[in-house]
């Protein structure tokens, strides 16, 4: 990870590496210990169906099995009306959100997703 912070700044050099020992633990986790939603280590962020709304529920209805299986989000915040916008998935994982996210913004919307971890993409 890199940084434009350096000590003349007076960003420490601690805090820089204390930043890198998360990014490489939250890749590892995500990249080597999650392989399926049993492996989680928290049920914090797994979605309640029942709340799901229905147009939601039809664009996530067509993810695909495998990549539905490698689920490990916090759920998916949909604003009301997404036809036409932008969107940008950070954390993306196998691309769940944004493939649901895709059917709901239609032609002339955009998802852009983007993930750290090369063993979820």
């Amino acid at each position: 990870m890199s940084s434009c912070c350096n000590t003349q700044d007076g960003c420490s050099t601690t805090g820089q590496a204390e930043g890198d020992k998360i990014h490489d633990e939250v890749k590892e986790y995500y990249g080597k210990k999650v392989k399926s939603q049993k492996d989680l280590e928290t049920k914090a962020c797994l979605m309640m169906p029942s709340k799901i709304p229905s147009h939601v529920k039809q664009a996530l209805s067509a993810v695909h099995p495998e990549v539905a299986a490698r689920y490990y989000g916090c759920g998916l915040v949909v604003p009301e009306c997404l036809e036409g916008a932008h969107v940008l998935d950070l954390g993306s994982g196998t691309g769940h959100d944004c493939f649901a996210l895709a059917k709901l913004v239609g032609e002339k919307g955009h998802v852009t997703g983007i993930d750290m971890t090369d063993e979820q993409v």
